[in-house]
């Protein structure tokens, strides 16, 4: 038979061999994330998320990333390539706030960019079915973007929008327009409302157009499908 002290020091034997060993395991996977934390921070590591992303999506390219943890992202420039259109935004600026995501949901503080330049071919065709849907909600509490520049014929000009500032709430294929402010010429436009992407359903209310300079006020609703 075994005593019983003899069976209390089997079990301290065995609980001090496991405390040690899940230490040691634990010690280890922290020293583990902390490398790769400091990694991914360092310049080879933002050079190697960028290589990761440029070979995931080849389409995406993406010049002079830079980003911490803390919620701040920048690029100099971002293109992205969809059949034979063209999407160009320069000099990026973000920050949102990472504890969101264990909420499920992304939530960005602020976005500002210099500009954004959309080319699309001059025979494409706007029936087609959009099918965009985001993976998770996401919340921008201010936009910000200088000029916008849309061309589907070069040698037709573009039409160019300024100003444009942005508070918004997505949820998968669905887009909440809390403010839109945007110029477009001489015309100020003022705008909120609620976009269903998917279903391409527009309802927009109020709709404000000004223009100061001719006197010129519009104040109107829009509701509807675009390609009805």
């Amino acid at each position: 038979m075994i005593s019983l002290g003899a069976y209390k020091k089997n079990v301290l034997r065995k609980l001090k061999f496991w405390f040690l060993f899940l230490s040691s395991l634990f010690f280890l996977i922290t020293l583990a994330g902390v490398s790769f934390w400091t990694f991914l921070n360092s310049s080879q590591g933002k050079d190697w998320v960028n290589q990761k992303i440029n070979h995931l999506i080849p389409s995406l390219v993406i010049e002079q990333l830079d980003y911490n943890f803390e919620g701040h992202l920048s690029a100099e420039n971002i293109s992205y390539r969809q059949g034979e259109s063209l999407y160009q935004l320069h000099k990026l600026k973000l920050s949102w706030q990472p504890a969101c995501l264990l909420y499920a949901q992304v939530c960005i503080r602020n976005i500002e960019a210099q500009s954004l330049t959309i080319e699309q071919p001059p025979n494409k065709n706007d029936s087609e079915p959009l099918t965009f849907t985001l993976p998770l909600p996401v919340s921008i509490k201010n936009l910000s973007l200088p000029e916008l520049r849309y061309s589907n014929n070069k040698e037709k000009g573009h039409t160019r929008v300024e100003n444009i500032s942005l508070t918004a709430t997505a949820r998968y294929h669905s887009l909440n327009l809390q403010s839109l402010k945007a110029k477009v010429m001489n015309y100020e436009l003022h705008a909120s409302g609620e976009i269903d992407i998917k279903n391409l359903l527009i309802n927009i209310h109020p709709l404000s157009v000004t223009n100061k300079a001719n006197n010129f006020s519009l104040n109107a609703e829009i509701t509807g499908y675009p390609n009805a």
